[in-house]
């Protein structure tokens, strides 16, 4: 039951996505049409359609995917069951093989290695060569740890040093700064 709203949520924004697209209601649009003969067959239609259903569910699609889920229905099952791994994850680099031998590096949002690498099979890769961290070099500290992590460190070692400077102003007597 609770899969069945989450496809036909799915399906309403994926028929949304194609309304907006072709300037039609989206009552006029059937859930077993095929997407690509709506928009003509148009490769750059095909892509901005999928990158807007990709902005607007939080799912990775590619090329073969959308190949593979000709209907807006068959997309929507798709979408459903593909969706909550990529809210909220980081985004990874996968460098794959494809059926054929080339090589190419496609980005994903997942939620581990392993997912982004999995999104990369299901895309249609032979063989993952390698899965990395798009934004691992530029790492910074974030998150309710950080108070700890930097503030608690600088303000111990203030206090430390204030220690310090007391300690020796105290065995020289006290004396006058100015």
């Amino acid at each position: 039951m609770e899969r069945s709203n989450e496809v036909k949520k799915a399906e309403q924004k994926i028929v949304a996505v194609l309304a907006r697209m072709l300037v039609l209601s989206p009552e006029s649009i059937d859930a077993k049409s095929r997407y690509s003969d709506l928009l003509h067959t148009d490769p750059d239609a095909l892509r901005a359609f999928g990158g807007q259903v990709e902005e607007s569910l939080g799912v990775v699609l590619g090329d073969s995917i959308l190949g593979a889920h000709p209907t807006i229905a068959e997309l929507a099952v798709y979408c459903a069951e593909h969706r909550a791994a990529p809210r909220g994850g980081r985004l990874y680099v996968v460098v794959c093989q494809m059926p054929g031998g080339n090589v190419c590096e496609r980005i994903y949002r997942a939620r581990g290695h392993e997912k982004a690498a999995q999104q990369a099979i299901d895309d249609g890769a032979e063989r993952i060569l390698s899965v990395e961290r798009e934004d691992a070099e530029d790492e910074r500290p974030s998150g309710p740890g950080t108070v700890t992590k930097v503030l608690v460190p600088l303000l111990v070692g203030l206090l430390i040093g204030l220690f310090v400077f007391v300690f020796f102003w105290w065995r020289r007597g006290f004396p006058r700064f100015w």
